[in-house]
């Protein structure tokens, strides 16, 4: 599940995320158990307020952690379900 903010990336359809003016999102629904949030750093530079706001929404509707730096030599992750 992606998230930025409007107009940055066309394939993010879903505008205004949950009533969240200037979020797009892949998904028009919360995340659900599992899912992987990807939350680029450089779209929300100098928007600091819509990021706190869609931080927030999501801390009342979904439990979510942060995943940690990737080990020195590692170059990816793999999930497993």
């Amino acid at each position: 599940m992606e998230f930025s903010t409007s107009g940055t990336f066309g394939h993010l359809v879903h505008k205004n995320w949950q009533n969240i003016k200037g979020v797009a999102c892949s998904h028009k629904d919360f995340p659900t158990n599992n899912s992987i949030l990807l939350l680029h750093d450089r779209h929300w530079n100098n928007k600091n307020s819509i990021f706190t706001e869609l931080i927030n929404e999501l801390k009342c509707k979904v439990f979510f952690k942060t995943l940690h730096n990737l080990p020195t030599g590692l170059s990816t992750i793999k999930y497993s379900k």
